[in-house]
C-alpha cells in the first residue's frame, strides 16, 4: 500500500500540495479512456466518506507525470479509475450522496486478463480505497 501512495502523487518541486485546481476538473473527455469490459465483477461495499472530502474527489485526477499511473473522474453517481497509460477502466464505484456523507455501495472491477491481471476481490477493494484515500487526503485534514 505504501508504494501506491508514493507513486500516486508527488509534491511539486516547489513543495505545493497535489490538490487538483478547480479549473482542472477531470471529465470523461479529459483522457483517452476505454469502457469497462464485459469481463468484470461487482463487489458490494458499504464505505462512507464525508461529503466535504468528496469535493476533492469530484474534481478528479489528471496525471501530470509518467509515474502517476491513474486517471480518475467522478460524476453524480460514480467514481471511475483508469490506468493512465492504457486508458483501461479498472474501477467503477457507485455512490450515494445525502449532503453530509457519500456512501459507496458497490465496486465494479475489471476482470479481463488482457487488461488487468488481479483477480482478488479483497485486494481490489483495498486498492480502490487506498486510491480514494489519496484523493480525499487533503480534504480530510
Amino acid at each position: 500500500m505504501l508504494k501506491l501512495f508514493h507513486f500516486r502523487r508527488a509534491k511539486s518541486p516547489k513543495g505545493e500540495k497535489p490538490t487538483p485546481k478547480e479549473t482542472n476538473v477531470a471529465t470523461k473527455d479529459t483522457w483517452n479512456i476505454e469502457p469497462m469490459p464485459d469481463k468484470h465483477t461487482t463487489i458490494p461495499m458499504d464505505e462512507t466518506i464525508p461529503s466535504a472530502a468528496m469535493h476533492i474527489v469530484k474534481q478528479g485526477h489528471i496525471p501530470e507525470a509518467m509515474e502517476d499511473h491513474w486517471f480518475m473522474y467522478c460524476d453524480d453517481t460514480t467514481i471511475r479509475y483508469y490506468r493512465s497509460w492504457s486508458g483501461f477502466c479498472i474501477y467503477i464505484a457507485k455512490y450515494e450522496d445525502d449532503g453530509t456523507h457519500c456512501r459507496i455501495t458497490e465496486l465494479t472491477v475489471n476482470r479481463d486478463p488482457e487488461q488487468y491481471a488481479n483477480t482478488d476481490d479483497e485486494e481490489d477493494a483495498e486498492t480502490f480505497l487506498a486510491l480514494l484515500s489519496a484523493d480525499c487526503h487533503d480534504a480530510a485534514q
